[in-house]
């Protein structure tokens, strides 16, 4: 599905949506998938929501409601994703806006998304061959920053020599990541300011000539040990060359790598409310 998408359930288990935008009302006991650019939910309880979302997520009456990190992948998946124009690597879940906040009252929770499983009797679940693994996941599986894990940050950026090549590379150093206990907390792509830039990468000219001008993706990883050592290994199996032709940037220096984090992600969300 591409189009907008209007639900209307009771005790659903694991339909998954792909769609421009999806709308849940007067949904209670069920539990869902969807991958959306925008998502908003009326009049719903007790609700288990896998989620991809490119903007912020909104609930509004809503009670019980519990939000988990999208991961699936079937062979049409990435396909649906295209037609519906989703970013595989744009995934606000975890920030969401409640419109009727009750004071006293918690309206919704984050999950981490091993809390789930599929069922294995659903024949239609097994036709598609829907799997959510987060291994694999044809998108990142991030914790996000309301649940950011204890342990040193270090900031990651694709410069690819294509988007889509800096896609794929910050899905598989991802995906990586994940096999070897660090968290993703979160993923972004977005053109950053000129001035950014050179806060970022400044005295390096060829880091900043690539920048210029091109669609970057960045993600923010967290380790329990030495955060930036670790990524860096990850990306030197994986892609042996991507530090001598600068096509992946890992923060170093540990006086700057909060300050470049915050630069980056602070461009990203000025970016989704121009």
């Amino acid at each position: 599905m591409s189009e907008s998408l209007f639900v209307d359930c009771n005790g659903l288990q694991w339909p998954l949506y792909c769609c421009v935008s999806v709308f849940l009302r007067n949904c209670s006991r069920c539990r869902v998938m969807v991958a959306c650019q925008q998502f908003r939910s009326r009049d719903c309880n007790k609700m288990d929501v896998l989620l991809h979302c490119s903007s912020q997520p909104v609930i509004e009456s809503c009670t019980k409601m519990k939000f988990s990190c999208f991961a699936a992948s079937y062979p049409q998946l990435e396909g649906q994703f295209s037609s519906a124009g989703i970013s595989l690597v744009i995934n606000n879940w975890s920030d969401i806006h409640d419109f009727t906040p009750a004071s006293g009252e918690i309206n919704w929770s984050l999950l981490n998304h091993i809390d789930f499983d599929l069922p294995n009797d659903n024949a239609e679940l097994l036709e598609v061959g829907l799997n959510i693994l987060v291994d694999k996941s044809i998108t990142p599986v991030t914790v996000g920053v309301a649940q950011h894990p204890v342990g040193q940050s270090c900031l990651v950026v694709f410069l690819g020599r294509d988007h889509k090549t800096s896609v794929a590379q910050a899905i598989e150093v991802a995906r990586q990541a994940n096999k070897k206990g660090l968290a993703i907390v979160r993923i972004q792509e977005l053109l950053l300011p000129k001035q950014t830039i050179i806060d970022m990468f400044s005295p390096n000219e060829k880091l900043m000539q690539k920048a210029a001008g091109a669609k970057l993706v960045g993600m923010e990883i967290v380790h329990d040990g030495d955060c930036k050592a670790v990524v860096m290994a990850i990306v030197s199996e994986v892609y042996p060359s991507a530090f001598e032709l600068q096509d992946i940037y890992v923060s170093r220096d540990p006086e700057t790598i909060s300050t470049n984090i915050e630069l980056f992600f602070n461009a990203a969300q000025q970016s989704l409310t121009l």
